[in-house]
């Protein structure tokens, strides 16, 4: 997967994109599918086109039509549908155990100074599964998770 990092991705994408990134690397993970730095930037420009992401924001305002524009092997759940606590704005704590790989692609929001999303199993361990940035971030370093965005994997990935 390439990283958020990247100089051939958008700015905004390098800035803010690392939410984005963690969904995309379904489709890598589960389909075998390679990105090019083209066809992320072309993603982006096409959600924010389609105010799936806030064009003003940048934060995604429509998961469900994320997955399914990307093509991506998973689909969004109900968040309070897990069983798992929610904070105040309605997204999953971090667990103790880690929730099952093959049934739920989890992200999670770690929090120092600013946030950010990194591919993970839910409990906030280190290290984690899969940063956006390549070596690892500070935020990830310094920080700690503070909720989760969970995806249901499609049978078959």
């Amino acid at each position: 997967m390439i990283y958020q990092t990247d100089h051939r991705l958008l700015s905004e994408i390098q800035s803010d994109g690392c939410l984005f990134l963690c969904l995309c690397l379904a489709k890598e993970r589960f389909k075998d599918y390679i990105w090019s730095a083209e066809e992320l930037n072309e993603a982006w420009l096409r959600l924010k086109d389609e105010k799936i992401i806030n064009p003003e924001t940048l934060l995604i305002q429509d998961y469900p039509a994320l997955c399914e524009e990307l093509g991506l092997p998973i689909r969004f759940i109900p968040q309070d549908s897990l069983g798992i606590p929610l904070n105040s704005n309605g997204w999953p704590l971090p667990t103790k155990l880690s929730l099952d790989a093959s049934k739920f692609f989890v992200i999670e929001r770690w929090t120092w100074r600013m946030s950010h999303f990194v591919k993970n199993d839910g409990t906030g361990h280190k290290p984690v599964e899969w940063d956006p940035i390549e070596y690892g971030s500070r935020t990830v370093k310094f920080g700690v998770v503070s909720d989760l965005r969970v995806f249901k994997v499609l049978k078959g990935g």
